[in-house]
Parts: C-alpha cells; structure tokens; sequence
C-alpha cells in the first residue's frame, strides 16, 4: 500500500447544474461552493491548455488539507 491509505469511495451529489461523487475524506464542508469556485476558469492558478478544450489547474481544500486538482 502506499503511504496515503485513505478511504476513496464515492458519495454521490446531486447539485442544480452538476452530479457526481466525492470521495468521503476529500469532500469540501460546503461542496455546492466548492463547485461553483471549480468550474469558474477565473480562479485557475495555471492554464494547462487552451483549444477545444480548456484545461486549467486549481487548489482546493476538501477535507484533508490542500489538493491540486485539473479541471
């Protein structure tokens, strides 16, 4: 196993605009807000790529302390 061993099953959401799963110990206290600040490309840290698709970088602080994430 490696030296990260926590639990990654999903919790289902199920938001106005977006449904999907958590994994419990990465789950935002307010996971609607955490949403809307994701799926926002203003508040990117870093853009990864930019043409038919858009890839951007982003922090968030689910659960467990900070996590980079690609949205």
């Amino acid at each position: 196993m490696s030296g990260d061993d926590r639990a990654v099953a999903g919790l289902p959401f199920a938001l106005e605009d977006f449904t999907g799963e958590t994994a419990a110990d990465y789950r935002p206290t307010d996971l609607a807000a955490e949403i809307a600040r994701l799926t926002d490309p203003a508040n990117a840290t870093e853009t990864l790529h930019w043409g038919r698709n858009y890839l951007y970088a982003m922090a968030t602080d689910g659960g467990v302390g900070r996590l980079e994430v690609v949205v």
